[in-house]
């Protein structure tokens, strides 16, 4: 017999797992299904990686009760540099002018994913089915039913709401019909980690050079974690090239504002899209996190907006709103407007930092030079890369 839930979380990710605790205790029956054992995840390339935690997300993480415990294992974000290589504008973004420790924090995923998991299977209310795979997925009268295989063999769960977090290639996603428009910047990302000769001062630098926008994060007193954007051709060249030769390219790209780097790290590549599902909702199920939309690197905001997709709709649960067509239409609605924002944003930076076409570097400088003296401005564009525009609920 099919073991039912009120909400089933497929996907235990950062994203599911962040739902999963934030229900934790409360008088839902809860489920989450993961394919990936944590320590598995943890040996991951996935896991490798740095995220950008934005000033309204650390406000999430500490409603959790987390924060003490990822504190030690985070960087703060105290200035933001940006800049466009071979013109003479920049922008300059101070955390003290807004009267805040910091922008934002940078923390290894892999540290993040451990927290998050930790205790997560002690919670009453929760039951964690990983490893496991959906095989079926049946619409029924008032929900959902699952059929899973398990590393115990075959099982059906059945549920009210399925919470669809399962990532940007999302098969739930697929299984559901659920449309997606995706733009395809024909760049890929390479990632890794730098060591410095000098102290970053807890700065973060964001560098529109001829090859691509270029990231640069804290991690530590001298070790930063670097995204840099390319096209195809540029990164054939950029991977023959040897450590040693890629970090002098990588310094001459940057300058000597951070000093001589003195080492980089294994380097990882991966294609970078922009995708929106075209429905966040559809009967009984609400997708959140990559699942709902994948952002290009370039402002550091995809885990943050799909973090705030959580927040709104565990928001919404705790509220009494019920699983039924309430919930769908006001999760749709509180979440357009900041997904829609966000989009936008991003696909436009992208768009326009990556001309090469000089009067939209002219136009790109005198907007840099714009921002430095707007602060209104300033602050708007500051506000949302917290995740805290106007009128906002964090």
């Amino acid at each position: 017999m099919d073991k039912h839930y009120d909400v089933v979380i497929v996907g235990a990710g950062l994203a599911g797992s962040v739902l999963a605790r934030r229900l934790a205790n409360t008088s839902l029956r809860v489920a989450a299904i993961e394919a990936v054992e944590p320590q598995l995840k943890e040996r991951s390339h996935f896991d490798m990686r740095s995220l950008s935690l934005s000033y309204g997300s650390h406000f999430i993480l500490k409603k959790l009760g987390l924060w003490d415990n990822l504190a030690s294992q985070v960087n703060p974000i105290e200035s933001i540099h940006v800049s466009d290589q071979g013109h003479f504008a920049k922008s300059r973004f101070y955390a003290q002018q807004f009267d805040i420790e910091a922008f934002g924090y940078v923390i290894p995923v892999a540290a993040l994913n451990k927290t998050l998991w930790q205790g997560l299977e002690q919670q009453e209310n929760l039951d964690i089915i990983c490893p496991a795979s959906i095989n079926a997925l049946k619409l029924i009268e008032k929900g959902y039913q699952l059929k899973l295989h398990t590393s115990h063999g075959e099982r059906a769960v059945s549920c009210h709401l399925l919470v669809v977090a399962d990532g940007g290639q999302s098969p739930v996603r697929h299984w559901l019909n659920v449309a997606v428009k995706e733009v395809a910047y024909d760049q890929f990302g390479i990632i890794g980690n730098i060591g410095l000769s000098q102290e970053t001062k807890n700065a973060a630098f964001e560098r529109f050079t001829l090859s691509g926008p270029l990231a640069l994060l804290p991690l530590s007193e001298r070790r930063m974690a670097f995204v840099w954007s390319c096209d195809e051709e540029q990164l054939e060249n950029l991977q023959a090239l040897d450590s040693s030769s890629f970090l002098q390219r990588l310094q001459r790209e940057c300058g000597y504002r951070l000093g001589k780097f003195q080492w980089v790290s294994k380097r990882q590549v991966f294609p970078l899209t922009m995708a929106q599902a075209e429905q966040v909702t559809v009967p009984h199920a609400i997708l959140v996190g990559n699942a709902a939309q994948r952002l290009h690197p370039v402002a550091a905001q995809g885990f943050n907006l799909g973090l705030r997709d959580v927040e709104t709709l565990a928001c919404l649960l705790e509220s009494g709103i019920g699983l039924g067509q309430e919930l769908l239409d006001c999760y749709q609605e509180q979440r357009h407007t900041d997904r829609q924002r966000m989009l936008k944003f991003t696909h436009a930076l992208v768009r326009l930092f990556s001309s090469a076409y000089l009067p939209i570097g002219i136009l790109r400088s005198l907007g840099l030079l714009g921002i430095d003296f707007c602060s209104p401005l300033k602050r708007s564009i500051a506000m949302g890369g917290m995740g805290m525009w106007p009128h906002q609920r964090i």
